[in-house]
């Protein structure tokens, strides 16, 4: 049976000023470091994207065509893909294997002046290589690659150039499912008001994009035939989560056809949901947000990294059938600090999810007791963390008379975290200890 402090009241939570990214640790004496963050919202001024979104891919057109791997953590660019237009606009896709471009035809896709699209010897426009057009039933997939390291993408935002007046189908897919995770559409011109039928039934009212411009702007208008397509709520926006994730899109052609680019044409926004200051030089490309996963009631999640920790998603505590999956992202290591692990996920969202998280940290010079821990818990629009330093055991109610955790009894009303259990790891050489704490909001661990 493990061993479990003895129960007590919970340390009185005080607040403390954390910096957004990262929480550092201060008065620490113990010899093992154990760190971990939860969701730090999305920032209203732009100044850096939300903890759990943990890096994202950015498709720039014009001037470059590439594809970039950007971390939150510094905002770095750790790896690009360049795209190049070959004989007769044949797209080449580089080698470091971020995001693979494919079409419908035998041709496969194309790049001409910034513009992505399907090869073909002439479409409904008069354009070949850089549209993806309706009167050949064309299509244009993006596939994540290797290159990402096993991350998926949480939304989409696209920059679209659009012609006569059209519509167009994009079908989100998550490898090992048997149907698409998503269905989006976007109308343009006549659309609007007169759009087609969709293969498959209409897309859920919500997951309509319409965008206001002309009916058919020419072949090259600038940015006045081009629109900002947000796909599966990119955190910045005002748009309602949907817990989609996926590794596959694809862009069907309805009604018209369309072009797929990167700022080719100059900056392409949103006047509703501006791209915000953070993406720096990248605000006018097209931008795919990336996430570990998603996680819902009854699921564990592995956290990323070299430190053993898991988390067991419980029941929300508002009841069956409340239950909904949320994006995360995780990661754990060894810093200037020592071991830490970290999980986060959006704070306005399943607002009431509950959750064991167990990690095993190294115990630099052993000793029979593990050394105490502290939690953080994030709050929805704040800078601040709830602090339990260090973190107590949980009540008497929360486990059985075998000192086993049961449940949350009564269920909390607020921020709350506590101890499970605190076990030294077992043989003489063995310098580890394994923590399982018991969290109602989002947390980070440290001792």
């Amino acid at each position: 049976m493990p061993e479990r402090p003895v129960p007590d009241d919970f340390s009185t939570p005080h607040r403390a000023l954390a910096p957004r990214r990262r929480v550092a640790a201060v008065g620490l004496t113990v010899l093992a470091v154990v760190a971990a963050v939860g969701s730090a919202p999305a920032i209203a001024d732009g100044t850096a994207p939300p903890s759990y979104v943990s890096s994202w891919l950015a498709i720039n057109t014009g001037a470059t065509n590439t594809v970039s791997l950007v971390t939150d953590s510094g905002l770095t660019t750790t790896r690009t893909q360049t795209l190049g237009g070959g004989a007769d606009c044949a797209m080449t896709q580089g080698d470091k294997g971020l995001l693979l471009f494919s079409g419908t035809g035998p041709l496969g896709p194309g790049l001409n002046s910034g513009a992505i699209g399907v090869r073909e010897k002439k479409n409904a426009n008069g354009t070949s290589c850089s549209a993806v057009d309706t009167a050949s039933a064309e299509s244009l997939t993006l596939a994540l690659q290797p290159g990402v390291g096993g991350l998926v993408a949480a939304s989409a935002s696209l920059d679209i150039d659009l012609k006569q007046s059209a519509q167009i189908l994009a079908t989100a897919t998550l490898k090992g499912l048997a149907v698409p995770n998503g269905r989006y559409e976007l109308r343009s011109g006549a659309s609007i008001t007169t759009p087609a039928p969709l293969l498959g039934g209409p897309v859920p009212a919500g997951n309509v994009k319409q965008c206001n411009n002309p009916a058919d702007s020419g072949p090259d208008s600038g940015i006045n035939n081009n629109c900002r397509w947000e796909i599966s709520a990119p955190t910045w926006t005002g748009l309602v989560d949907d817990g989609i994730v996926f590794d596959s899109l694809t862009l069907t052609a309805v009604t018209g056809s369309f072009s797929l680019k990167g700022g080719a044409d100059g900056l392409v926004d949103d006047v509703d949901n501006p791209m915000p200051a953070y993406f720096g030089s990248d605000r006018d490309a097209s931008i795919l947000e990336l996430v570990q996963g998603t996680i819902t009631c009854g699921q564990t999640a592995t956290l990323r990294g070299t430190i053993a920790s898991t988390w067991k998603r419980l029941d929300n505590t508002d009841g069956p059938g409340t239950c909904a999956p949320f994006a995360y992202s995780s990661r754990t290591g060894t810093d200037a600090q020592g071991a830490f692990a970290e999980f986060t996920k959006p704070l306005d969202v399943q607002t009431k999810a509950q959750a064991l998280w167990t990690s095993t940290f190294p115990v630099a010079n052993g000793g029979s007791t593990p050394p105490p821990i502290r939690v953080e818990l994030d709050v929805f629009g704040s800078t601040e963390k709830i602090l339990f330093d260090p973190l107590q055991p949980g009540p008497a109610t929360y486990f059985d008379s075998r000192g086993a955790f049961v449940a949350a009894s009564p269920v909390p009303t607020a921020a709350t975290a506590c101890l499970v259990s605190a076990v030294k790891g077992t043989g003489k050489l063995s310098k580890t200890a394994t923590y399982t704490a018991y969290i109602f909001g989002d947390a980070g661990m440290r001792n």
